[in-house]
């Protein structure tokens, strides 16, 4: 399977846009030039698995999803998604596990 730099790139400047960051800022954040970052949305440079990983950090997804476009879930996100289908008293009765929770965690330090 041959990565599609085209692809990854597309995704790159995607995600970076979608969390308004110029390339400027995203260059300066994983330690390249801007023109460097626009080769690589382009699809003109395939970066080396570091930068990936830098790059990946710094737009705050995996590499999985700039290399295959699988997107994974952060465990908020997920608890969001359940916290969603639940009614107001499902929500209040959440709200007293998870203050007795953090109230418990704090008295054990």
């Amino acid at each position: 399977m041959e990565l599609n730099l085209k692809m990854m790139g597309f995704r790159i400047s995607t995600q970076r846009r979608q969390l308004r960051i110029t390339q400027e800022e995203l260059a300066e954040k994983v330690g390249v030039s801007a023109k460097h970052i626009s080769a690589i949305e382009t699809g003109r440079t395939k970066p080396n698995i570091q930068l990936l990983y830098d790059i990946s950090t710094a737009l705050n997804v995996t590499i999985d999803y700039f290399t295959l476009g699988i997107v994974k879930k952060s465990n908020l996100e997920k608890l969001d998604d359940y916290l969603k289908e639940c009614t107001e008293e499902d929500l209040n009765i959440i709200k007293i596990f998870a203050k007795a929770l953090v109230e418990s965690h704090r008295n054990n330090k």
